[in-house]
């Protein structure tokens, strides 16, 4: 799993995030690696992620759902 993956405001728009997660498959896949997971927000008022890792040919096999039982 390799994330958050971000890009400076400065310099988005680019392709860089995108060009660097592509690398990282490569790279995982000449280490033997036939799966990866990501975990992206990637929800209707965070879109880019999903973009970007559908864009890699990655595809949402489930959705996370944090929970917790901290008592404020």
């Amino acid at each position: 799993m390799f994330e958050p993956v971000g890009t400076d405001p400065a310099h988005s728009g680019r392709g860089l995030a995108r060009a660097l997660c592509a690398q990282m498959l490569h790279v995982a896949r000449d280490l033997g690696a036939h799966t990866a997971v990501v975990g992206p927000r990637g929800d209707a008022g965070y879109p880019l992620p999903r973009r970007v890792y559908e864009g890699l040919g990655m595809r949402e096999v489930a959705q996370f759902v944090p929970m917790t039982n901290c008592q404020d």
